[in-house]
């Protein structure tokens, strides 16, 4: 083969190769198509959390209370959370903790601090008025002279709900009157009538632990007491009375022909429903604890009173003075001037003689001054009319003779004390203004022979002071009190007495008035039964002066 016709081939071999190439090359490869992208699965969207419960509604309360007795305005702050309550006195703060069955009182001045047992004495129930039966001599056998120990007294409480409502502090108040009438029988030892009639306005708090109530500590039967009542008590009417808000208690003491009438009046100034702190229920660190109000409380200590100090002092501006209203004839006392030689504790005893004026129309308040031209300015000053000036003039003790402790003990009255008291009160009744003359002068006398029969009830009169023995109580005094503590335990037949009628500080005060020491005397006198009887005669000689102006002033007005 030619050179020429070889290479003819290869160019013909060059043009013919991409020829058949061509189509293999440009054959389409099926296109694999990719597969849409899916589309991702909804997504369930988390349960929303759960809406955070509202907190509670708060319960704790903090109130201030006013109360007016006669002339005298005296006011207390309360906190009240779950089973724990805290009062704020003038002189002395209270806290009463249920759940350890006690209560607390505390002085923060002195940073000290007492516990009182709120448990009754050794699981001690009050006596029945059989048990009491029992005491008395001869009225276990049945005997003839058991029938004369005694009568029976009706007491009879009628609750009405007017039906009137209001708002006050955010609550619902209802008008509600109470009518408690304590009626003598026949035979009754107490001869006394008494109304006590309450005026007031009441709500309910927010629901909270409920203090299981336990019972009071026994009063025992004093063994002078030859004479004792039954009483049978009956409630007419269900009206829920609940919180008091505002109250007036006006108490109708009859006897004979005397009648003494006494208002007291109780307002809440303010009241919040608020969180408090659990620390304003517990006892401070740092403060010492003591056992007696002496050692707690330095006015108790220097002489002042228990009185004082829960209801604060016209003297010393812990208390206020209310505005005199028409008609009123106010009367200031000065401190009694002891003469006797017996140390007698003044400040306390005048106390009871203030109770004893304190009786409408007339008003009876404490003087500050040593000298007549500083009484006169400062009775000016309060509005009074006259100024009662005291002198204890004689105190006796003597030994009963054989022939006369016999006769007490055949009367029931065995158990006496074994001595005698005897007590002279010199009093002058000066016109403000006109102390050249006095309008009034007398004694007045006491023995704890003479058959009054001095015992706890005279006891808790002396010591308890003017505005517990008018609020607390509704009695005042002069001429004895009903039972051993009078209506403070046993009057009004609802379960509370007539506390509940007024609001849980009056209970707060009452406890410390009649709990252990409240009625003694401060540190520093005699706890002997000699000094106390002594004391006992005194304040009853001390109440029938009082109560012999107020006679004198009354035949002056007629």
């Amino acid at each position: 083969m030619s050179s020429g016709t070889v290479l003819a081939t290869l160019v013909a071999l060059s043009i013919a190769w991409p020829a058949s190439a061509q189509p293999a090359a440009q054959k389409k490869q099926p296109v694999k198509k990719t597969p849409a992208a899916a589309k991702p699965a909804a997504k369930t969207p988390p349960p929303a959390p759960a809406p955070e419960p509202p907190p509670p509604p708060p319960k704790d309360v903090t109130y201030r209370a006013k109360y007016v007795s006669g002339p005298q305005v005296s006011e207390n702050t309360a906190f009240i959370k779950g089973v724990r309550e805290r009062f704020e006195f003038p002189g002395v703060t209270m806290i009463t903790q249920c759940d350890l069955k006690r209560n607390v009182q505390l002085h923060d001045g002195t940073r000290r601090f007492m516990v009182v047992s709120s448990e009754a004495n050794a699981g001690e129930a009050p006596p029945s008025d059989a048990a009491a039966a029992q005491t008395v001599p001869g009225a276990a056998n049945g005997s003839a002279k058991s029938k004369s120990q005694g009568g029976v007294i009706t007491e009879t409480t009628t609750v009405t709900d007017t039906g009137e409502r209001k708002p006050l502090y955010g609550l619902e108040a209802r008008h509600i009157t109470t009518l408690i009438v304590r009626q003598p029988g026949p035979k009754a030892c107490d001869a006394r009538t008494t109304r006590v009639e309450t005026d007031g306005w009441y709500a309910d708090l927010p629901e909270r632990d409920a203090c299981p109530v336990t019972a009071q500590p026994a009063v025992p039967a004093q063994p002078t007491q030859a004479c004792t009542d039954r009483v049978e008590r009956q409630v007419i009417g269900d009206a829920k009375l609940g919180f008091a808000l505002s109250t007036t208690v006006t108490t109708t003491i009859e006897d004979g022909k005397d009648k003494d009438v006494a208002t007291t009046t109780m307002e809440v100034a303010d009241l919040r429903i608020a969180a408090l702190e659990a620390a304003l229920f517990d006892v401070p660190a740092g403060y010492t604890e003591v056992k007696s109000y002496a050692e707690l409380i330095p006015s108790v200590a220097s002489g002042g009173t228990l009185a004082d100090a829960v209801f604060g002092s016209l003297a010393d501006g812990t208390s206020t003075l209310a505005p005199k209203k028409a008609g009123v004839i106010r009367i200031g006392i000065a401190d009694p001037s002891d003469k006797s030689g017996r140390s007698m504790p003044v400040p306390m005893l005048r106390g009871g003689l203030l109770a004893s004026l304190n009786k409408a129309p007339y008003e009876a308040l404490p003087l500050s001054g040593a000298s007549p031209a500083d009484l006169t300015r400062d009775a000016t000053s309060k509005s009074c009319d006259f100024i009662l000036v005291t002198d204890i003039a004689e105190v006796k003790t003597s030994k009963p003779n054989k022939v006369g402790g016999a006769l007490r003990r055949v009367s029931g009255d065995g158990g006496g004390a074994t001595e005698i008291h005897d007590a002279r009160v010199d009093y002058k009744l000066y016109a403000v203004g006109d102390q050249t003359k006095p309008k009034l002068t007398s004694s007045a006398k006491a023995s704890s022979g003479g058959g009054f029969g001095v015992g706890s009830a005279l006891h808790v009169a002396a010591f308890a002071g003017q505005m517990y023995m008018t609020m607390g109580m509704g009695m005042g005094m002069g001429g004895g009190m009903m039972g051993a503590m009078g209506p403070a335990a046993s009057f009004g037949g609802m379960g509370g007495g007539m506390s509940r009628l007024m609001n849980p500080g009056v209970g707060a005060a009452m406890s410390i008035m009649s709990g252990p020491g409240g009625m003694s005397a401060p540190g520093g006198m005699s706890d002997a039964s000699t000094q106390k009887g002594a004391e006992e005669t005194v304040q009853d000689a001390l109440s029938k002066a009082g109560k012999q102006v107020v006679e004198e002033l009354k035949k002056v007005k007629s």
